[in-house]
């Protein structure tokens, strides 16, 4: 058990394990460096973070994770995430996230207060709920099967490239800058109450055995080379061109 720990100085840890331990109060004032960590079984609550926070080379397995802020940007590569739940995570500048693989992974109420980037990231049986991008979504090879996503809202736009949704539910979420996507793949996808606020192009879009339903866009939309196989599209509408 560790408690109400205080860092004032950056710190940098390579190659270690903590197992069944409770860590909870925790301070950082300053840079925090994570490579080859392993995490497994573990309970981490009320962490702070006020410098930035790069990890890589990450290994989580079985642990929950609540309430935990960083004031500046997080870094993260690398990273394994297997049977992980991670709430009430505030990020107070931007987060980038390279080469991720995640598994039975639960994040719930989040903040992040700057731009998120996305790249070679893996989700399975993933669920997001409650979570709130305050800028711009740029993600480049992001797939999700089996999951579930829900009540995310992204304040700024979205620059999508290599998206693949194969059974996974987005349900009750916005998207409210001007965004633009490409090569879009859907398959066994279900699209719920979704609300897209400004101009949208798409690009190289396919969507087989996949609904849409309560689609809004409420601007323009520009589709070029989409195919449709044993899909729909329900209840939806659109006041733009």
């Amino acid at each position: 058990i560790l408690m109400k720990l205080s860092f004032l100085k950056p710190q940098s840890v390579e190659f270690g394990t903590i197992a069944s331990s409770l860590i909870g109060q925790a301070k950082f004032s300053d840079i925090v460096v994570v490579n080859k960590m392993k995490l497994t079984d573990n309970v981490i609550r009320e962490t702070m973070f006020s410098g930035r926070l790069s990890l890589s080379k990450l290994t989580l397995l079985k642990n929950f994770i609540k309430t935990v802020r960083l004031t500046m940007e997080g870094r993260v590569e690398d990273v394994m995430s297997i049977t992980n739940t991670f709430k009430d995570l505030v990020i107070g500048g931007a987060l980038s996230i390279t080469k991720a693989q995640m598994s039975k992974t639960t994040v719930e109420d989040m903040i992040v207060k700057g731009i998120v980037s996305l790249k070679g990231v893996h989700c399975d049986r993933g669920v997001f709920t409650d979570f709130f991008i305050t800028h711009d979504l740029a993600a480049e090879k992001l797939s999700l099967g089996r999951s579930i996503l829900k009540e995310i809202s992204i304040g700024g736009g979205a620059s999508v490239e290599n998206l693949k949704l194969s059974d996974t539910s987005i349900f009750d979420s916005e998207l409210h800058g001007s965004s633009m996507l490409h090569d879009l793949r859907f398959r066994g996808a279900k699209l719920e109450g979704i609300k897209v606020f400004s101009t949208m192009v798409v690009n190289a879009f396919q969507a087989t055995t996949s609904s849409l339903m309560e689609i809004s866009l409420l601007k323009d939309l520009a589709l070029s080379t989409g195919t449709f196989k044993r899909s729909e599209v329900r209840n939806s509408y659109f006041l733009g061109s």
